[in-house]
């Protein structure tokens, strides 16, 4: 049975929930695909570079909860340092948008692919700014860049293309593409207010980082740049 290293470069609101969906999934991944995993690296802003290598690598619940797991793990200064320390098979990438640039996405990917492991990033900028780049560094490598919950997460827009539909050729699409903006449209529909609407988003961990990203249009002109 193969066992994963598995790492996190963001833990926010995108990551815990996907560090939780392992855990709910750990069973089947087991059964059906022969697969375990451990968790030996978590990169953020509030905790820094984490490193543990330890056989069963971070007790998930202490990453989940309010304590700093930093008390209990060595800490690396930079990212080459960390992907050495924690010698990844995955890296998932949730780092915040950057709309402008991409970066520091962009180059944390690059590093992530060249170091040999798999890179799965639901950062829009990564893809709309560097995808050519990072997509020929993943395949002389052997290695995958994988995206799909950079536009309507759960919903399979770029694979629906690549594996069941390569023939076809999109003409057009429509819709309102920031789920933030579509829990603030409901909300002022039901009477309540913009803010309201803004903090609701905020609350149930849809809205982006940076809420201007959201409200100001740029989460959406992303979304349909990484489409087109």
């Amino acid at each position: 049975m193969k066992q994963y290293n598995l790492c996190f470069l963001g833990f926010g609101n995108v990551g815990r929930a996907l560090a939780r969906l392992l855990v709910a999934k750990s069973a089947d991944l087991r059964e059906r695909y022969g697969i375990e995993w451990r968790i030996s690296g978590v990169a953020s802003r509030r905790m820094g570079w984490l490193t543990n290598d330890a056989v069963d690598g971070f007790d998930v619940p202490t990453l989940l909860s309010d304590h700093s797991p930093a008390t209990v793990a060595p800490q690396s200064n930079s990212i080459g340092e960390w992907l050495r320390a924690t010698r990844p098979d995955v890296v998932f990438e949730t780092t915040s948008l950057n709309p402008e640039t991409g970066q520091p996405a962009i180059d944390y990917v690059r590093a992530v692919l060249e170091s040999g492991a798999h890179a799965i990033t639901a950062n829009k900028g990564v893809i709309v700014h560097g995808y050519n780049e990072l997509n020929s560094l993943a395949v002389l490598a052997g290695k995958h860049l994988l995206f799909e919950s950079t536009v309507l997460d759960s919903a399979p827009v770029f694979s629906l293309f690549r594996k069941s539909l390569p023939a076809v050729k999109l003409r057009g699409f429509s819709g309102v593409f920031s789920s933030t903006t579509n829990v603030i449209i409901e909300t002022m529909e039901a009477g309540r207010s913009f803010e309201e609407g803004l903090k609701t988003a905020q609350d149930l961990g849809v809205a982006e980082t940076d809420p201007s990203h959201d409200i100001d249009g740029w989460d959406a002109t992303v979304k349909v740049c990484a489409v087109t």
